[in-house]
Order: C-alpha cells, then structure tokens, then sequence
C-alpha cells in the first residue's frame, strides 16, 4: 500500500445509501406505507420497496454495512439478539432434527432450545467444554445447527473452529460474535454459516437501542432465513437502525479502548488476593490465550471473575460498594457495568461469577473503583 492509500477498516457508512445533498448520515426512514406512481410500479416485483417491515433504505444501509464487515452474502435485521437467536433456529429446525448447542451459550438462547423447540419434536443437546473432538462426536447425520457462543456466558470458551466435522451438507454452524464484533473476528472466514449479533452491545453502543442482525455466508441459506423472519414478522425500527449505523462509525475507536482497559484490569484483578479465577482469553495465563490469539485481532471488553471459596458470600458487599461502576444487566455501552449470577453448569457449577463489562471511562478510575469495593470483603 502506498503512502498516499488509505487502509479502511469498516465500510464507508456515507456513500451507502446515496443523497443528493451529501449529508454526513443516511437519513432515517420512518414509515410503513409506500407510495407507488401507478398500478404498474405497484405490480411489480423488482420494485425495490414496498412496505416498511420488509425493507427501507436505512435498514439497507446497516445492512450492506454488516455484510461487508463479516464478509457475507447477507445480513437479516430483526427486533432484539435473541430474536435473531430465535429466527434462525426456526428457520432450520424440523421435528426430528438435531441442535447441538453449548451449555455456557447465552441463557436465553438455551431457554427457547428447552422450551419452544422442544415441544415442535427437536432434539436439543448440549455439549461443555471445548474439546472439538467431543464436540464432533455428538455432531449426527440429523444435526442442522451447531450453536456456538464466542465466548459463553463467563468467558470460557473459545474453539477452533475448522475443526469442526460436520457430517451432513444441511449442518450448518451458528456462530454468536457479539462480544468480539467483526472488527476483531469473521467467523465466516473459519467455516461458520451463520453469524448473529445482538447489536444493542458493542455496535449500538450506547445502551440507548434493542436490535439484532443475522449475517449469512450464502444467498440460498441467506434467502431461507429471510423466509421465515418475514414469514415471522420481524424487523427493526428506523431509530434502532439509525443508532446502528452511528455506532458503526465509532466501532473502532470504542472497540480499541474496551479490549485495552478490559486486558489491564483483568491482568490487575488477576493478581489481586481476594480473586481465585479470572476468565478473559487475551490473558496470557488464559487455557483459551492460543485459540484466541491465534484467530482474534482483539478481544471483548467484557470479562468474568470468581472471589475466593472463604469471601465469596461477601460479594453483594462488594457489589454495593461499586460507584463508578454500575450495577445492571446487558453489556457493550460506554458505562462499566457489573453484576452477579450462580453458575449451572461445569466446574463451577453453583458459585457465583462476578461479570465485568468494562466500559469507556478512565481505567485508571475504574480500578480504583473495584480496589476500594475489594477491601470490604
């Protein structure tokens, strides 16, 4: 590349959807009528919009955005991440097939597999760990989904994975990439079919917007999918939309400034007396530092950790000590958040994981933060 080429990294947003005043953002489409010139345009079917829930110009936009960013033939827009989640698996699932999915995946990814798959006549297992080998051992003729959450609930697991074998043409791999985003992994350029993102994380950005994104490595699987999302009545709102797109813009600046606050404070708390276990792959000391670094340009700002046996019971103290940080549900966003939850599964099954999602504020104030809430254990 010459001195006078420019490397981008993210698609350029403002030539997507064109305008002939040339204004910085697509414009944002709210509506669901269309308007046709005569019964001709209305009949026909190239015509490239025809009512809001099926397509806008600001839903192309985000979506030719991700397309690009992951490298697919597609992207699917819908409601919230997990009704991605959902959209796909009832596009591919048949009574009698197979799901293999992963017992750390996102727990309410796990919940529609028990209780709505189920009851249509899918057979879902769940595999731990990462062991490939065993994971391509419960992978059957009958399998149409290995579900794969990059990196589970508490951060622990990461695969390889061209190694997965699968044993059918219809078996396709599922690929959950919203903790690393595309800027950092393209599942699809390692043998995944599918990859999903719940947006309202990293690429919104800023807690303000529920969304997610199905992207699809082929336009027959691409156009299967599409299907059933419109045949379900999914979609998502201009202003969700809108958010997406500005949150693209900024996805590098904010991505680089979460993996490098997370790596120093999970490196710090590794090092802290009152810590038995942190999970973060970018860690040197991490079982998942090869997989990772050997795949990942970068890593996720959220991360787990697990007090000592003899404070653990402590940790609401420590919680409620928190003042920078705040406590609540979700991740992605510019504020460091925190919460608590029992683990169900694994070697950790019943203690409870301290999850840290590190977000935009000074690092230095963050860990000074976590230091003074630590020492009321």
């Amino acid at each position: 590349m010459s001195d006078d080429e420019v490397e981008y990294h993210q698609p350029n947003l403002s030539n997507i959807v064109q305008s002939s005043w040339q204004f910085a953002n697509p414009p944002i489409y709210r509506g669901s009528t269309v308007f046709f010139d005569s019964y001709e345009a209305m009949s026909d079917e190239n015509v490239p919009y025809v009512y809001g829930r099926w397509g806008t110009p600001t839903a192309d936009a985000f979506c030719k955005a991700m397309t690009e960013l992951e490298g697919g033939a597609g992207t699917i827009v819908t409601c919230s991440g997990l009704a991605a989640i959902s959209t796909i698996l009832l596009a591919l699932t048949y009574p009698g097939s197979h799901v293999l999915i992963g017992e750390s995946s996102f727990p309410a990814a796990l919940r529609f597999c028990d209780e709505v798959l189920k009851k249509f006549g899918v057979i879902v297992e769940k595999f731990s760990g990462t062991d490939i080998t065993k994971i391509n051992e419960k992978i059957l003729p009958s399998t149409v989904l290995v579900y794969i959450d990059l990196p589970g609930s508490y951060g622990a697991n990461f695969f390889n994975l061209l190694s997965i074998k699968k044993k059918s043409d219809k078996t396709y791999i599922l690929v959950d990439n919203t903790w690393a985003t595309p800027l950092f992994f393209n599942p699809l350029k390692y043998g995944a079919d599918i990859v999903v993102h719940s947006t309202s994380k990293y690429i919104a950005g800023h807690s303000d917007s529920i969304m997610g994104c199905i992207t699809v490595a082929n336009l027959n699987l691409f156009q299967e999918i599409q299907n059933t999302s419109r045949a379900l009545g999914q979609y998502a709102g201009a202003d969700d939309l809108s958010l997406a797109i500005r949150g693209l813009k900024t996805l590098e600046l904010r991505m680089r400034q979460h993996f490098d606050s997370a790596l120093k404070i999970a490196t710090w708390l590794t090092n802290h007396t009152a810590v038995e276990k942190v999970f973060y792959a970018a860690l040197l000391s991490d079982e998942n530092y090869q997989v990772w670094s050997k795949h990942f340009k970068g890593a996720g700002g959220v991360l787990t950790f697990f007090f000592k046996r003899a404070i653990e019971k402590n940790y609401p103290n420590f919680l409620n000590k928190l003042k920078i940080i705040k406590l609540g549900w979700g991740w992605g966003g510019y504020e460091t958040l925190a919460s608590a939850s029992t683990i169900n599964f694994g070697e950790y099954l019943g203690r409870i994981a301290i999850r840290l999602s590190v977000g935009l504020e000074s690092t230095d104030n963050i860990l000074k933060d976590l230091e003074l809430s630590l020492k009321t254990l």
